[in-house]
């Protein structure tokens, strides 16, 4: 799956990889086949400091924050709460 959310489960809409909405379909797919009954994100420390409002709306005007669990990586929000609603 690559590394979870960003370059695993997202994509981005215009990726070569087969996606729908960036998410990857091969995934889409993988998920249903498990029958996958509860899927969490955001999760672990991360969710401490996420805001689900961060998280929709066009994703251009999206906040990006630092990341302080991940070694203060940018999240730029480009997969946020809209994008996992549309996917689940």
């Amino acid at each position: 799956m690559g590394r979870c959310i960003y370059g695993g489960f997202y994509v981005g809409e215009n990726s070569k990889i087969p996606n729908r909405d960036g998410v990857r379909t091969d995934l889409i797919e993988a998920l249903k086949k498990m029958k996958v009954g509860n899927l969490r994100w955001p999760g672990g420390c991360f969710a401490d400091t996420y805001h689900w409002k961060d998280g929709i709306g066009p994703k251009e005007k999206r906040p990006s924050m630092t990341n302080v669990w991940w070694g203060g990586v940018t999240e730029d929000n480009s997969f946020g709460t809209h994008d996992f609603l549309n996917l689940c």
